[in-house]
């Protein structure tokens, strides 16, 4: 088993305009999705695209960002060895709270994955865990979206971090 650790890091969490959703009908939340290297591994990492959040909020002061279906989702390319297995590991919520200290959101995060680059045939992993297979051109697409809670955001900055491990197996 060839152990090799990959970081994801999900930078710069930036809340822009927010407020309470009962305050500000249309919160703006924009999610900066970006890999770091941090071991040397032949698994390379690249962002597409970042997850955007908009719109309003269910009675909860809930966003919900479906991986498998909605065009808001990030998406990351990992390009591993063909044809070959890794486990692939992840946070599965955390709170963030701005730079200032005053406002939180709360995230629960889900994802979902294909060898091939088509989102509604992906897989749903809301478990924080996964086996995943690489294509046979060595590339496996994941989709990151889920549960934005901002009932306590206010206008300001969110910096976090969302760490993917993937391993060979």
């Amino acid at each position: 088993m060839i152990l090799r650790t990959l970081y994801i890091i999900l930078l710069a969490m930036l809340l822009e305009n927010a407020a309470k959703a009962q305050v500000t009908p249309d919160p703006s939340i924009v999610i900066n999705v970006s890999a770091t290297l941090i071991s040397n591994t032949p698994i390379v990492l690249t962002t597409l695209n970042n997850m955007k959040v908009s719109g309003t909020t269910d009675g909860n002061n809930e966003i919900y960002i479906s991986p498998i279906s909605s065009s808001d989702a990030g998406l990351l390319l990992a390009k591993g060895r063909a044809g070959s297995q890794a486990r692939m590991t992840f946070i599965i919520s955390e709170v963030i709270t701005d730079t200032g200290g005053n406002g939180s959101i709360s995230l629960q995060y889900e994802m979902s994955g294909n060898n091939e680059r088509i989102q509604r045939s992906s897989k749903l992993i809301d478990t924080g865990e996964a086996v995943i297979e690489f294509g046979d051109d060595g590339q496996y697409f994941l989709w990151v979206g889920g549960h934005i809670n901002v009932s306590k955001a206010i206008s300001g900055k969110y910096n976090g971090q969302f760490t993917i491990e993937i391993v060979y197996i």
